[in-house]
């Protein structure tokens, strides 16, 4: 059965969490072959990450019984081959690594390296009904809008993959709710908008977006416009909406 769209939202820099500490850093960054992915682990460590679960961020139940396929293109620097998904992948050349008619024990996606210190680098991940894989698109909702060399126009929905934290231990700090993991914030020049869309149909759109663009740690994260107890009270983010020119 051949494929038709993909059912997985921002894919085209597909951000994973790793599986334990140290073993995957992620780093939106651009070459002359585009925008992808780096996951580097710690010293001494391999990368192991894991992401997109289809039943809880799209409400597509039972992708690990059967009839799913998934590709993602993967790139590495090794002196030899590394295998990744069962496939063979020869080293400094984007290669697209297709698992067709996929099972696995759970909702989850994820990749392991078996090579340690090794960077990789990821990009266009999709998952498809059917057991051929074809070639990448972005999720239908998505057309119209994504993450380019220029700006970001896009919905981000709420999951572990935003690296969600709060800015401090107690008071305002403990309330606001920061996001670290959207592709390119690091290059972000202007916040043009930041509208969080609720889980009981209401939005908030921030009155001065720019200014929830924080650096915390050293690193820029958004901090929501509304404290924690405002969202809670909402029924949680459901996703975010962010428009922003990049350098």
């Amino acid at each position: 059965t051949i494929g038709v769209g993909n059912l997985a939202r921002n894919s085209a820099a597909p951000m994973f969490s790793p599986n334990s500490e140290g073993t995957g850093n992620a780093q939106v960054i651009s070459d002359r072959t585009g925008y992808f992915v780096r996951y580097t682990p710690a010293s001494g460590k391999s990368v192991g990450v894991y992401g997109f679960n289809m039943n809880a961020e799209e409400g597509i139940p039972n992708t690990n019984k059967g009839g799913y396929t998934i590709s993602m293109d993967f790139r590495h620097a090794h002196t030899e081959n590394v295998t990744i998904w069962g496939q063979s992948v020869p080293p400094n050349t984007w290669v697209r690594v297709k698992r067709e008619g996929w099972t696995n024990e759970t909702d989850w996606v994820g990749f392991n390296i078996p090579v340690p210190n090794l960077a990789v680098d990821v990009r266009y991940y999709k998952i498809e009904r059917g057991t051929k894989a074809t070639d990448w698109t972005p999720h239908i909702s998505e057309l119209k809008l994504g993450v380019s060399e220029h700006m970001i126009d896009n919905f981000f929905y709420w999951s572990d993959a935003l690296s969600i934290s709060r800015k401090g231990a107690t008071g305002d700090e403990l309330n606001t709710v920061l996001i670290r993991k959207i592709p390119n914030i690091d290059n972000i020049i202007e916040v043009q908008e930041l509208t969080i869309i609720y889980n009981n149909g209401t939005f908030f759109r921030a009155n001065n977006p720019d200014s929830q663009l924080i650096t915390h740690n050293g690193v820029k994260h958004f901090a929501m416009p509304e404290l924690a107890p405002v969202l809670t009270s909402k029924g949680g983010i459901k996703k975010v909406y962010i428009k922003a020119l990049l350098k």
